[in-house]
């Protein structure tokens, strides 16, 4: 949900075993206009696997009758008009009744652009909805909530990436190249 560049959809569609990735913007312009950042997101949308919908998130999800293994956010800050709602318990509520036992979510959270009494709710109303989340941090202050209904396996993490090496290319081309480097990170 939010699109964006295509970046994050990029990445998920390069672990072997996704077999579809289902993209959900507002805006159809980002589709439209995607191309201009294909040096970034290796050209995601010329790939079968990405199935395009130009929809409001909350919306889609209330309609979709689809099951998830993983759900990704990346909306703007909630201090844009009518953001604030994809970081709510009940567009949490909506997302998790779209996803499979032991899916995982993940969101951006932009801690940079917000107070901490802002920062502190939104992580507050993810982990009520995700019993089970971390938080990784990226360059700068770009963090990353993630959590599921179970806890996680992170020795499952070592070996993925033994044996996807896009997604560990992937990795290191962010500097990451061991699991302990990623996990480092939370």
């Amino acid at each position: 949900i939010c699109f964006g560049v295509g970046v994050t959809a990029d990445a998920i569609r390069k672990h072997d075993p996704v077999t579809r990735v289902d993209a959900v913007d507002l805006n159809p312009s980002v589709y439209a206009l995607n191309h201009l950042f294909n040096h970034g997101n290796g050209n995601v949308l010329a790939d079968p696997k990405i199935r395009l919908f130009a929809d409001d998130g909350r919306q889609y999800l209330k309609l979709t009758r689809e099951t998830y293994d993983f759900a990704t956010m990346e909306p703007p800050p909630p201090l844009h008009p009518g953001i604030a709602r994809l970081y709510s318990s009940d567009f949490y509520s909506d997302l998790r009744a779209r996803l499979r036992p032991g899916a995982i979510v993940s969101q951006w959270l932009p801690e940079y652009q917000l107070d901490q009494r802002a920062t502190d709710l939104i992580v507050a109303t993810f982990v009520e909805a995700f019993p089970h989340s971390f938080l990784f941090v990226g360059k700068g202050r770009e963090l990353i909530l993630a959590g599921s209904d179970l806890p996680f396996d992170f020795g499952q993490l070592a070996r993925s990436l033994a044996v996807r090496g896009a997604v560990k290319a992937d990795l290191a081309r962010a500097g990451l190249t061991s699991p302990h480097q990623v996990l480092a990170t939370i």
